[in-house]
């Protein structure tokens, strides 16, 4: 029997067989909820639509109560502790086998490969010629690692993994910002060489307005001195007529 067929026939059942108030539509909104999302925490589920505070919560009552409907239940390790979880019931599948398959995901999930071990990072800091650079190097190998603070400690000794992360962000924050300023001036200085050499750095589309406004004063005085280069050939043609005459 599925979950939803488990819902049909209890309605039809509690519609014939009960005439005060029962349970079934707890258990049918507990059907529905499962369908729903699938999978959930036994415990929260159970207090949600039982009633029950979650101080007082016993897994036996709640697997009682769980087994009335066509679920599976059974133990995962969540976060260093094992959960109740309940789902659809399928004849098709070994639970047993999900529960270690889920179990070794979350394991995998959960270990962080460690690149170098603590001896190869206390050599490497060895070699390093400053507290910076020794510094530097425990930012790395713990950053690359994604090690949390307590891993961080555990595993390399390093106790103030977030000061250091901090600290390597100022750095890195204030590098970028020299790093635009030199740029910034190197531009500047480009640009005050270029002046004295002649070159008026501006902006292309002040540059294009000038350029056209400089090709057309050539011209015009390219045409004005032919005008008076023909005046001036005229006027001693003239005259040479004259004397000759």
């Amino acid at each position: 029997m599925t979950l939803n067929e488990f819902i049909v026939a209890r309605q039809e059942f509690c519609r014939h067989r009960h005439k005060e108030k029962c349970d079934c539509k707890k258990l049918i909104m507990v059907a529905a909820d499962i369908l729903q999302h699938r999978f959930l925490p036994l415990k929260d589920l159970f207090c949600k639509l039982f009633g029950c505070n979650p101080s007082k919560f016993k897994s036996d009552k709640a697997v009682s109560r769980m087994m009335q409907l066509p679920v599976a239940v059974f133990p995962l390790s969540m976060n260093g502790g094992q959960k109740l979880y309940v789902c659809e019931l399928n004849s098709c599948l070994d639970y047993s086998k999900l529960q270690v398959l889920i179990n070794g995901l979350q394991n995998k999930d959960a270990k962080k490969e460690v690149v170098i071990d603590k001896d190869m990072l206390q050599m490497l800091c060895e070699l390093a010629s400053s507290e910076k650079d020794r510094r530097l190097i425990k930012y790395a190998v713990c950053t690359s690692s994604q090690l949390s603070s307590t891993s961080a400690k555990n595993l390399y000794g390093v106790s103030d993994l977030a000061m250091l992360q901090k600290e390597v962000t100022q750095a890195l924050d204030e590098a970028q910002e020299i790093r635009e300023a030199v740029t910034k001036i190197a531009s500047i200085e480009k640009s005050v060489a270029l002046e004295k050499l002649g070159f008026v750095v501006s902006d292309s589309g002040e540059s294009s307005d000038s350029s056209s406004d400089g090709e057309e004063s050539v011209d015009d005085l390219s045409d004005n001195d032919a005008t008076s280069d023909n005046s001036e050939c005229l006027t001693g043609a003239k005259e040479n007529l004259s004397r000759s005459t």
